[in-house]
């Protein structure tokens, strides 16, 4: 299964898909998490931050984890073109996140970064 997949990934922190071969070496992927570009209007897709995939290394994670929370919840899935990824990221924009992107302006006291 050669080429990438588009992983769409609603928690915050991101994800670690490892995947462990035959020999007992594991492969690490780090999904982005939705909460690294809070307030970049354009960097996540119906709360959902992109990755894009080893399309071996996905398979064999989700074949592993099939029935994770994960998967069944919708928080983390992929398509093999992006553009299907980010139709099905936008149609599901109403999953919950795990823990939902943390507001700057919402905590008292709190100013959110000013960019230089």
């Amino acid at each position: 299964m050669p080429g990438t997949v588009t992983v769409a990934c609603k928690h915050p922190h991101g994800l670690h898909l490892d995947v462990i071969d035959n020999g007992g070496t594991r492969r690490r992927v780090t999904l982005a998490g939705n909460a690294r570009s809070f307030g970049a209007a354009d960097a996540t897709v119906g709360g959902y931050a992109l990755t894009e995939v080893e399309a071996e290394h996905w398979a064999a994670w989700a074949e592993r984890h099939k029935d994770s929370a994960l998967l069944r919840e919708r928080i983390v899935f992929a398509t093999a073109k992006p553009q299907s990824t980010q139709a099905q990221a936008a149609e599901q924009a109403a999953v919950p996140a795990i823990a939902p992107p943390l507001d700057p302006a919402a905590v008292p006291g709190v100013e959110a970064a000013k960019a230089e």
